[in-house]
C-alpha cells in the first residue's frame, strides 16, 4: 500500500509462509494462507483467529493477499469495523492471529493433536506478534473470547502453555484490560450464531471511544507539561513543534467528543 501511515506486510509474511510450507514437518497441514497487504498504524486493530475457508477450490494451495475493507464494502463483518472506526474517528485494521485457512479435516484442534502441530501454530503466532508491535495499535479488539485470547496468553495457567504470553492488567477507569498500555477489549465474533446483539455492539463502540478519549487526554497533558518546560528553557523552536502536537491532539479530541454522537 502506498499510504505512508501503513506498514506493508506482504514481503515479510510471504517469505515466512514460503519457509513454512517448505518445512517437511508441516507437509500434512493446510497449504492455503491469507493475509493483509498492509495495515494502518495507530489504528483500532480487530484481531481474529484465522481466515475463513476458501470457496474456490483452485485456491487450496496458494497465498492470498488482500486489502483492508474500503468505504462502501457490503461485507457485514467489515461494515461493523468501519462503523466503529467512523464513530471513533480512527483508522481500523484487521489481522488474524493465524494465517492458514480453515479446512474440513484440518482445524486447529486437530492440528494441535499432531506432533508438529504446536510448532506449526507457534511459528505463525510469532510473526503475528511482530506485526502487532510494528503497527502500534491504539486499541485492540479480540473478536474471539476463547481461542484468540488463549493464544494471546489471557487464559494461561501455571502449568499450561502461555503461547504469546501477553500480560494483561485490568484498568478500572476504562473497564477493560491493557496490554503494554494498549486497551484490549475481548468480545464475541461480529457474525454468525454468536454475533453481538445491538445493545452490546453500541456499548462496545462507546467503550472504545471512551478509552481513546481518556488516553488522548493523558497524552495532551504530557505534551502541555513538556511544552512548559521547553519554553522555560528558551528552546522556542522545539516549543513550536510541541505546540503543533498539542493542536493535533486537541483537534482529534474535539472530533471524538462531538462528532457522530447520535
Amino acid at each position: 500500500m502506498e499510504n505512508s501511515n501503513e506498514t506493508p506486510r506482504y514481503k515479510t509474511v510471504t517469505h515466512f509462509l514460503c519457509d513454512l510450507i517448505r518445512n517437511p514437518d508441516f507437509a500434512s497441514f493446510p497449504r492455503s494462507f491469507a493475509y493483509p497487504s498492509g495495515l494502518p498504524k495507530k489504528s483500532i486493530l480487530f484481531l481474529g483467529l484465522q481466515p475463513p475457508m476458501s470457496e474456490d477450490k483452485e485456491k487450496r494451495y496458494r497465498f492470498e493477499m488482500y486489502k483492508q475493507g474500503t468505504k462502501g464494502d457490503k461485507n457485514q463483518y467489515i461494515k461493523q469495523f468501519a462503523e466503529i472506526a467512523e464513530y471513533c474517528n480512527t483508522p481500523w485494521a484487521h489481522l488474524n492471529l493465524l494465517f492458514f485457512r480453515k479446512t474440513k479435516n484440518n482445524g486447529i484442534d486437530e492440528i494441535l493433536k499432531k506432533e508438529a502441530g504446536v510448532q506449526f501454530i507457534w511459528e505463525q503466532l510469532k510473526v503475528t506478534d511482530q506485526l502487532i508491535r510494528q503497527i502500534e495499535p491504539e486499541i485492540i479488539v479480540s473478536l474471539n473470547k476463547t481461542d484468540a485470547s488463549t493464544f494471546m496468553g489471557f487464559n494461561k495457567t501455571d502449568n499450561g502453555n502461555a503461547w504469546l504470553d501477553y500480560e494483561f492488567v485490568f484498568d478500572n477507569e476504562i473497564d477493560t484490560y491493557r496490554w503494554e498500555g494498549t486497551p484490549v477489549f475481548f468480545t464475541k465474533l461480529f457474525k454468525g450464531q454468536r454475533t453481538l446483539d445491538n445493545g452490546s455492539f453500541e456499548k462496545l463502540k462507546w467503550q472504545i471511544r471512551n478509552a481513546l478519549i481518556l488516553d488522548l487526554e493523558k497524552k495532551k497533558k504530557e505534551v502541555v507539561e513538556l511544552k512548559n518546560k521547553v519554553v522555560k528553557s528558551s528552546k522556542y523552536e522545539l516549543a513550536a513543534e510541541i505546540r503543533n502536537q498539542e493542536r493535533e491532539l486537541e483537534d482529534r479530541l474535539e472530533k471524538l467528543r462531538f462528532s457522530n454522537t447520535q
